[in-house]
């Protein structure tokens, strides 16, 4: 069986249009992942704090190929979520939250999540940074037998 070398060529340009035809997108509804932002590492600190609350600090280690243009702290309680703003302090992106006092019987904890934002829009995926916690009110002591 004698094959036409004209054939094979049509099968062959055919095959190789439909496949550089199909590949990897081109653009709209892709995402760039040029200049996209990454934290590296966050640190909490202190992790627990007495039933006074207190300040945190929350510190981030960010890398991008874009210019950040924010870098911020979501500390979840009991009472809601409040955004920190971390600003950039000798390589690392810095902030504090002031920790309510805890009244409440029962140790409250919050949970600290860091995204980075570069030009163009470019967000971070959510890092979890280590969480603290607000100690409760130590109770009153018993009363002494017989009071």
């Amino acid at each position: 069986m004698r094959r036409s070398p004209m054939l094979m060529v049509t099968v062959l340009s055919s095959l190789g249009l439909t496949l550089a035809g199909c590949g990897g997108g081109g653009g709209g509804g892709g995402v760039d992942l040029v200049g996209l932002p990454t934290i590296t590492a966050a640190q909490v600190t202190p992790t627990e704090l007495r039933f006074t609350g207190g300040a945190v600090s929350i510190a981030a280690t960010v890398q991008a190929g874009a210019p950040i243009v924010r870098v911020s702290a979501a500390v979840t309680g009991a009472a809601g979520t409040k955004s920190v703003t971390l600003t950039l302090n000798g390589g690392q992106y810095a902030g504090a939250f002031e920790a309510p006092p805890n009244g409440g019987a029962d140790a409250t904890s919050y949970t600290v999540m860091i995204t980075a934002t570069a030009t163009g829009g470019r967000v971070s995926a959510p890092f979890s940074a280590d969480g603290f916690t607000v100690e409760p009110a130590a109770p009153p002591p018993d009363a002494p037998p017989g009071w």
